[in-house]
C-alpha cells in the first residue's frame, strides 16, 4: 500500500510538472503555487518511500552497480560505504558540537564531542577491516 500510494505521487507530481510547465510556456498561464505543491507532495514519497524501504528492509542504494558483484568485492563495498558514512557523521557531530559549544558557550554541547570522536575511529577500524581482507578481491 506504501509503495503504490508513494508511485501515485510521483506520478501526480510528473502530470502537475508536464501542466505547470505547458501552461507556462504555451498558454502564458502558470500554476500560482506550484512550488508548494510540489514540496508537500515531494514529502509524501520521499518519507513513504524511505518507511516501505524500512519495512521491507531495503535499503536506498544503486542496486544497478552493485548488483553484478562478487560476494567478497560487494562485502568490500559494503565495509568502504559504511566507513564513509561514519566519517560523514563524526565529522558533523564532532566538529558541529565545538562550533556550537565555541559560539553559544552552552557546555553541555562538549558531551557531544565524544560521540562524533568515537564515529570517526570507527569510520577508521572499518576502512583497516576491509584493507585487511583485501587480498583476493577477484
Amino acid at each position: 500500500m506504501f509503495n503504490i500510494l508513494s508511485a501515485l505521487s510521483i506520478l501526480a507530481l510528473m502530470f502537475f510538472a508536464v501542466v505547470q510547465v505547458v501552461g507556462r510556456k504555451v498558454f502564458n498561464a502558470p500554476i500560482f503555487g506550484y512550488i508548494d505543491w510540489v514540496e508537500q507532495v515531494m514529502v509524501i514519497f520521499a518519507f513513504i518511500g524511505v518507511a516501505y524501504c524500512q519495512r521491507e528492509g531495503g535499503h536506498v542504494r544503486m542496486e544497478l552497480l552493485i548488483r553484478n558483484f562478487r560476494k567478497r568485492l560487494l562485502w568490500l563495498v559494503e565495509v568502504i560505504g559504511i566507513s564513509i558514512g561514519l566519517f560523514i557523521i563524526g565529522i558533523l557531530i564532532f566538529s558541529g558540537s565545538l562550533y556550537a559549544l565555541s559560539f553559544t558557550g552552552a557546555r553541555w554541547l562538549g558531551a557531544l564531542t565524544p560521540i562524533g570522536g568515537v564515529s570517526l575511529i570507527l569510520g577508521w577500524v572499518c576502512l583497516a577491516i576491509s584493507a585487511i581482507h583485501n587480498n583476493n578481491l577477484i
